[in-house]
């Protein structure tokens, strides 16, 4: 299993931080996640433990067209031509805790019953919110994605190596750089409320 752990403070109250990535997950993970096009949620009810999402995410990084969020509701991949079939994923989400301007958890299944578990716990940090977040996959995922990666290039030995060298490094630069977005995304779209108390 691979884990990986970061913080960052986000100039934000706690609860306007928690509000935005967990009370409104459907709404705002595209924002946060730009490689997400369609996100909806399964259950009835306000988000908590045990709420279900599905969504569609394009498999390459980048900026994505959500805007044809209705395209993508009753979308089946599975009829789809392989080639286009082969950019997008189905994604089961489910929350699996839940505490009110202290935890957010929620574990992603995607293709081939990969899952993926994410955490976030939530503490006053002066005015704003430090966020403390913890991601466990299956490290298999990345061996597979390496090893293709590494027939793309031509199974050099050495492209090889260097490929598992620097996925540590790569993935963590990774979550580093999504949650600086996130931290971004956050204080550009929400006006400073009251302050933690």
């Amino acid at each position: 299993m691979a884990d990986f752990k970061t913080e960052i403070v986000i100039d934000r109250p706690v609860a306007q931080v928690f509000n935005f990535l967990a009370t409104n997950f459907e709404a705002n993970l595209p924002k946060v996640e730009t490689n997400f096009l369609y996100v909806e949620q399964l259950t009835e009810g306000e988000v908590g433990k045990g709420t279900l999402f599905r969504a569609i995410r394009a498999k390459k990084d980048g900026e994505q067209d959500s805007s044809n969020r209705d395209f993508f509701k009753d979308l089946d991949l599975n009829p789809l031509d392989p080639e286009l079939r082969s950019e997008l994923e189905e994604i089961f989400l489910e929350v699996t805790a839940f505490e009110k301007d202290r935890l957010f958890e929620i574990v992603r299944v995607g293709e081939e019953n990969k899952k993926i578990l994410e955490n976030y716990s939530f503490s006053p940090e002066n005015k704003g919110t430090k966020v403390f977040y913890k991601i466990n996959f299956d490290s298999s995922m990345v061996r597979g994605d390496l090893e293709k990666k590494n027939r793309e290039l031509g199974n050099s030995k050495i492209t090889n190596f260097a490929l598992k060298l620097f996925a540590n490094p790569i993935l963590k630069s990774g979550v580093k750089n999504g949650l600086k977005t996130m931290k971004a995304i956050i204080e550009a779209e929400l006006k400073p409320g009251p302050t933690n108390v």
